[in-house]
């Protein structure tokens, strides 16, 4: 019975080098633990995934593929009393190479399960060993040793960057540290290990001292400051108003009568407003009945009845 690829575990192997050895030197000594372990038919160092971790120094996985990658190996353990690390090696898995393995090949065979083709299992990544991420830890580990602090006393959390012109100590926490990491492995990168980048996490320090904005930014700032100095025609709103001709009469002063229009009276006209409606000599008439009215004044038969029967009687 063969044992699971997943449960399977490598041999470990010593390997002694001095600190002036080439990395050409250190890969040939991993390629040959290789091939004394699993004997493949092919040897390569890039059909391989390897990998290090220093204790205290480094103690997430990193790729150890590059020149740049090997200096960083050498200057963790050289800070060590007895420098040593630990190097992991895993053979890269190709698009059609099968990652699982049957647990017994001589039972079943005429079962419908044998029969069926076996599915394809692919081990997922390791995030930390993700490209990125690999980029973004060899960054921070720059950053850590060229600003570790070792002024005493200094209340920092261990990294601090000096102030050129006064000398102060600026904190660098993990989030400033992992800031300017992601700066660095941007590409291209906007800014440098000697300058700090244009974030608000560095607001505290001044604007001479920081790396230019990026340039997408540069060009955001400049659309939205465009826009508000010289705001379009179609976003102005337009606003009409009717107003009455006389609303603002109020405001005007006031003025005499029109002579033309108020003339004053004559005293033919003042006479007939002062005469009343009946003459003072006049008197009530006799009592008549209703009929012997309208008979005294012709009046018709119709007049007659609407008197009679809004209730008149007589004079």
């Amino acid at each position: 019975m063969k044992k699971p690829k997943a449960r399977r575990s490598g041999e470990p192997a010593i390997i002694k080098l001095s600190n002036d050895e080439p990395f050409d030197t250190l890969k040939a000594q991993i390629l040959k633990c290789i091939s004394e372990a699993l004997k493949p038919k092919k040897l390569a160092y890039d059909d391989y995934k390897v990998t290090f971790t220093v204790a205290r120094h480094q103690t997430s996985p990193l790729s150890l593929k590059k020149q740049l990658e090997f200096d960083h190996l050498l200057e963790c353990v050289l800070k060590m009393k007895a420098p040593a690390a630990k190097i992991l090696k895993k053979r890269r898995h190709d698009g059609g190479e099968q990652t699982s393995e049957d647990s017994d090949t001589s039972q079943g065979s005429n079962s419908d399960s044998d029969r069926k083709k076996k599915k394809k299992k692919k081990v997922p990544d390791d995030p930390s060993e993700l490209p990125l991420n690999v980029e973004l830890s060899a960054q921070m580990k720059l950053l850590q040793n060229r600003y570790t602090c070792n002024k005493p006393g200094c209340l920092s959390s261990g990294y601090c960057y000096i102030l050129p012109d006064n000398n102060a100590h600026f904190t660098l926490s993990h989030r400033h540290l992992s800031v300017w990491a992601a700066a660095l492995a941007a590409k291209p990168p906007i800014t440098t290990i000697e300058k700090p980048p244009n974030h608000k996490e560095f607001d505290g320090l001044s604007s001479n001292l920081l790396s230019d904005t990026a340039p997408l930014i540069q060009r955001r700032l400049a659309e939205r400051n465009n826009a508000q100095a010289a705001p379009s025609a179609s976003n102005t709103p337009t606003i009409n108003f009717n107003v009455p001709n006389d609303f603002f009469s109020f405001l005007r002063p006031a003025t005499g009568p029109n002579p033309l229009l108020y003339a004053a009276p004559t005293d033919h006209v003042s006479n007939m407003i002062d005469a009343p409606l009946l003459s003072v000599s006049t008197r009530p008439g006799p009592d008549l009945p209703l009929a012997d009215f309208c008979a005294a004044f012709e009046l018709l038969q119709d007049i007659h009845t609407k008197l009679a029967d809004n209730g008149y009687t007589g004079t």
